[in-house]
């Protein structure tokens, strides 16, 4: 309190320790942007577009490339990707569209999601899903409604969200980009979307924070 008091050069008497760390945020300007010179996501998207095609791809190479995907495209935390509820999920194999249904454990409320489709069909979320929901439902020789989580270790037991993130970070350091984490494919494709002008609440509803809230002003 008696810092933020010298910095404002007011009196004791004046403020409470909330009423000054408040003026401190407020009075706060970001001269540079956590987020403003991140790593393009087309670096991401290229990569996976010279792959080989999803059904040419090992079990664990394919779930990599459906969480980055999802990141990238959904807009999904990890931790949300780890609570993917398939009993709730409309998954239309014919039609091949998907509502993703979260679960979370700190609310009671659902969240749903819709995998939506790119036009190269090499990065296409919805293809990389069907084709991994197909070699699960081989793997159980069950409907894919039966399973709790999209994510299957080689040995065929549930990843953890730990080992999502350690092969994501993998991934992009694979690909050559240094000193970035797995949350760092999310920040990309967020600042894409702020650097092609998207509107400041429709970027918050993307990234799953408050309408009103600053963080896209303050971050991207």
């Amino acid at each position: 309190k008696t810092m933020l008091q010298l910095i404002f050069d007011r009196e004791p008497m004046h403020d409470t320790p909330s009423a000054l760390t408040y003026r401190a945020i407020s009075n706060c300007n970001v001269v540079t942007r956590k987020y403003a010179h991140i790593w393009d996501i087309n670096i991401l998207f290229n990569h996976w577009a010279t792959q080989p095609t999803d059904q040419m791809l090992t079990n664990q190479d394919l779930q990599i490339k459906l969480a980055s995907l999802q990141l990238s495209v959904c807009f999904l935390r990890i931790t949300e990707i780890s609570e993917i509820d398939l009993n709730l999920s409309n998954f239309n194999f014919q039609n091949r569209t998907a509502l993703v249904t979260l679960s979370p454990k700190t609310t009671n409320a659902l969240e749903q999601y819709e995998v939506r489709r790119t036009g190269i069909l090499n990065i296409c979320p919805n293809i990389t899903i069907f084709t991994w929901l197909e070699r699960l439902r081989e793997h159980f020789h069950k409907e894919i409604t039966t399973l709790s989580s999209l994510f299957w270790t080689e040995q065929w037991k549930p990843m953890s969200i730990t080992k999502i993130s350690e092969l994501l970070t993998l991934l992009i350091k694979t690909i050559g980009i240094e000193g970035f984490t797995a949350y760092s494919i999310k920040h990309a494709s967020t600042t894409k979307l702020a650097v092609m002008g998207i509107q400041e609440r429709d970027l918050n509803m993307f990234t799953n924070h408050a309408p009103d809230s600053k963080s896209a002003r303050n971050y991207y």
